[in-house]
């Protein structure tokens, strides 16, 4: 294990910004990672774990203590009865490289998630999902390291509460575990999830007939709306999506009539009330941003995208990470001051006036 020292930061993140780690090291393997969260305990070092750098934005200053770059590597094919495989992945892997793969062995299940960035072990984490499909639907366990109790321990599906992009790895027992590897259950016999009218028309109105295709339909949508992370530095989904009650959603409405046009208006009634789970209204943030005209909104070198208001990008190619920060900050405030929604960053903000904002 090589810790090397004021390491850049930028080009290992999708967003393209940030400054230096004062300590780094590339974790290759799960020992790898452990031996480096101990390094930087005996050394009395904070330490932040970095993957294929989609969720971490780091501000431009130097970060003091240790950037654990994690790249371990593996996969693993485990037929089961029934037509189910068992599929393990080391969490280094790249989760759209994994997607990949399992569509061309004809396993369904993670289809829908394809053209998604990032490493399998950010997967738990954020109960990863997109259209219809999230991780918690083919979860079977994964495998971490208890940094409090020093010990590598096995978490099945009940044991990790998840909900929309929600897990206990992200809220109650955030910054305990680092996961080191994941198993989820894919089907030889699946079938096409989902009808969204994008991918109906993608495929002419026909069922997807291996999750292959599937993959290249949802592929060719997503780029099609969103810029893709090697050509324009992003950090995907920016903002998580709203979920309020029915008086939060009517008292949006209200808010709203006032400031934008009937046309949108009425598009935003007519999405948000597909969104109906019992009490609880999903707000399409996405959606929400774009009636609010922030499409296109730009702070110095960031900017909302202008086909999709939910995406921050790096406009400029040169943006700071002061702008990131300011962008969402400004954003934020404008929302809450009309509609009362308070909106939760996705990535994580590191090294910023408020980490985990």
């Amino acid at each position: 294990m090589k810790i090397q020292q004021q390491v850049s930061l930028k080009n290992l993140t999708t967003m393209g910004v940030g400054g230096k780690a004062q300590h780094f090291v590339v974790a290759h393997t799960s020992k790898d990672i452990i031996d480096a969260i101990l390094y930087a305990r005996q050394n009395q070092l904070s330490w932040r774990v970095l993957g294929g750098g989609s969720n971490s934005i780091f501000s431009d200053n130097l970060y003091q203590g240790l950037v654990i770059h994690v790249q371990s590597k593996g996969i693993e094919f485990k037929p089961q009865t029934g037509g189910k495989v068992h599929v393990i992945a080391e969490a280094g892997e790249v989760w759209d490289d994994l997607v990949e793969t399992c569509c061309r062995k004809k396993l369904w299940g993670i289809e829908n998630m394809s053209a998604i960035p990032g490493l399998v072990g950010a997967l738990p984490i954020e109960n990863v999902g997109a259209y219809g499909q999230e991780c918690a639907d083919v979860f079977v366990s994964c495998q971490a390291y208890d940094v409090e109790e020093d010990k590598i321990v096995t978490f099945l599906k009940d044991d990790c509460d998840f909900g929309y992009r929600h897990s206990r790895f992200n809220s109650t027992d955030a910054g305990r575990y680092v996961v080191l590897s994941v198993c989820l259950e894919l089907d030889e016999n699946g079938s096409q999830c989902g009808h969204y009218p994008d991918v109906e028309a993608y495929l002419g109105g026909q069922e997807a007939q291996d999750p292959l295709e599937m993959r290249q339909a949802i592929s060719s949508i997503r780029f099609s709306k969103l810029p893709h992370w090697d050509d324009l530095g992003s950090a995907g989904s920016f903002f998580k999506n709203i979920i309020t009650d029915k008086q939060g959603y009517l008292a949006s409405v209200t808010a709203l009539e006032k400031h934008i046009s009937a046309e949108n208006l009425e598009r935003y009634k007519n999405v948000c009330e597909r969104f109906v789970l019992g009490d609880s209204y999903k707000i399409p943030t996405g959606l929400l941003l774009d009636v609010m005209g922030f499409a296109g909104y730009q702070v110095g070198g960031a900017a909302m995208y202008e086909t999709q208001a939910l995406i921050m990008v790096n406009k400029t190619g040169q943006a700071k990470a002061e702008d990131i920060y300011n962008l969402a900050l400004q954003i934020q405030q404008k929302v809450k001051q009309l509609t009362g929604f308070e909106l939760k960053i996705e990535p994580h903000m590191i090294g910023f006036k408020e980490d985990e904002k």
